[in-house]
């Protein structure tokens, strides 16, 4: 893996011709997330929209499946058939069950149809979420310790690694040394954090462990995301 597929550019967007604008402009052969505001605003056809303008884009879907394991498992076959994803999310705490009906649906779905499985990644807690929100549902107050618990539920059912703050990213490697790791909540040390609580920057997150980094609004708002992500590929080396 080159260092350009590091790096996941979120298209959090309600804007289906701005999308195709940033993937358009886009030179690096980046990895594009595409999560709930996207594709509750476009669906499938936006996705076939983006495959258009660059039909080898590899599509990190990113959303967070969570419900009974029937549901779960009868939902990510369309996913899978229609998107076929390069990366796919689901939440851990739908527990052992549905992450290993999942996994088994997507095995056989791939066996079948005779294409690339799709990296299945479990959800942890959000980058949002501070000790405070983890002590009004009950979690404790131990970020680090609900993550590796949850890590080590992901491991057991099958899946190929974990999504989690770059915060966590040592302890989950002293763990579990095998898991992809995706972090979210990446920010240059300038930017405004936003609803992210737990951020890290890019170069300090692949440092610490992260085979991929996901970069949204510091490159979406840029006058220039080419030089936002030579930037970031720069930083990578120093």
């Amino acid at each position: 893996m080159n260092d350009e597929n590091k790096i996941i550019v979120a298209l959090d967007l309600n804007d289906i011709t701005r999308a195709k604008y940033i993937v358009n402009l886009i030179k690096y052969d980046v990895i594009y997330k595409v999560g709930m505001e996207f594709f509750y605003s476009f669906g499938m056809e936006g996705i076939s929209e983006l495959k258009k303008i660059k039909p080898e884009i590899k599509i990190f879907l990113d959303l967070k499946l969570h419900d009974i394991p029937n549901t779960v498992s009868k939902s990510i076959e369309p996913l899978v058939l229609k998107v076929r994803p390069y990366m796919l999310t689901l939440h851990t705490s739908g527990g052992n069950i549905m992450l290993k009906e999942a996994v088994s649906k997507v095995d056989k779905i791939c066996k079948v149809g005779n294409f690339k499985k799709p990296i299945l990644l479990g959800v942890t807690i959000l980058t949002s979420l501070k000790k405070e929100d983890l002590v009004s549902i009950d979690w404790g107050n131990d970020i680090s310790k609900v993550v590796i618990k949850l890590a080590s539920l992901a491991k057991i059912s099958g899946l190929d690694g974990i999504v989690c703050s770059a915060k966590e990213i040592k302890d989950i490697r002293k763990n579990f040394n095998n898991l992809k790791i995706v972090a979210p909540g990446i920010r240059f040390k300038q930017d405004n954090k936003e609803d992210q609580v737990r951020v890290m920057s890019p170069e300090a997150a692949v440092k610490a462990g992260a085979d991929f980094i996901v970069i949204g609004r510091p490159i979406l708002n840029a006058k220039d995301p080419n030089l936002i992500l030579r930037k970031i590929l720069n930083s990578f080396n120093s």
